[in-house]
């Protein structure tokens, strides 16, 4: 089951962590909240959204998206 952002962005990849699960990738990224997003670009942070701001964590997603034709 995908999400919403997952199905508008087909040419995006969106992985889900359990920071529970994987306290590793949760320091290593620095997330102290939930919801966190990040936006990954050739493995390098380059936009992070706090919280459940939908409008922003798209509009984050479009900037760096790839262009489709």
């Amino acid at each position: 089951r995908g999400s919403k952002a997952a199905k508008k962005n087909p040419h995006v990849v969106f992985f889900k962590v359990d920071v529970d699960d994987c306290n590793d990738v949760a320091e290593e990224y620095k997330v102290e909240a939930m919801p966190t997003f990040l936006v990954l670009k050739e493995g390098k942070e380059v936009e992070r959204v706090v919280g459940a701001k939908k409008e922003e964590l798209s509009k984050k997603i479009g900037d760096h998206a790839p262009i489709t034709a």
